[in-house]
């Protein structure tokens, strides 16, 4: 039952993967001059909660893959290559701050995680630095 519900976690990510990377590049007109659309993988990939973590990275490349192959001509969305960012917050705050900031820093406008309650709402603080570089994170969730 564990795995069947891994599963639905997985295929949950992945379109909500699919539809966030069609929305940002509707909705931020900065995405239009990037060749490449950088996406964050933020969550626990060690540790005791990498169960939860480990298959949102497995899903989001597992898209990533198909929207890069799917064109032949043209590969990605628009002609743009996707690319992931997975970075480790082990579902702690502390840590999570450091790697939203990280994203932030490598100018990826799009964060599939965190996780875990505490990492998320420590990650979100870093919005504030994303706002006033005239980016904005889109958060995939109930604010």
């Amino acid at each position: 039952m564990r795995k069947w519900n891994r599963s639905i976690v997985a295929l949950v990510v992945a379109l909500g993967l699919v539809i966030t990377i069609v929305l940002l590049l509707t909705v931020d007109p900065a995405g239009a001059r990037n060749t490449i659309i950088k996406l964050g993988v933020a969550g626990p990939h060690s540790g005791e909660l990498a169960s939860y973590g480990i298959p949102s990275v497995h899903a989001a490349q597992l898209v990533v893959k198909d929207v890069n192959t799917r064109n032949s001509e043209m590969g990605g969305i628009l002609g743009k290559k996707v690319e992931l960012v997975v970075i480790d917050d082990v579902c702690d705050p502390n840590i999570a701050t450091n790697v939203a900031t990280k994203l932030v820093s490598q100018g990826v406008p799009l964060v599939l995680g965190h996780v875990c309650s505490g990492a998320t709402k420590a990650g979100r603080g870093s919005d504030s630095a994303v706002q006033t570089q005239g980016r904005g994170h889109r958060h995939c969730r109930r604010d």
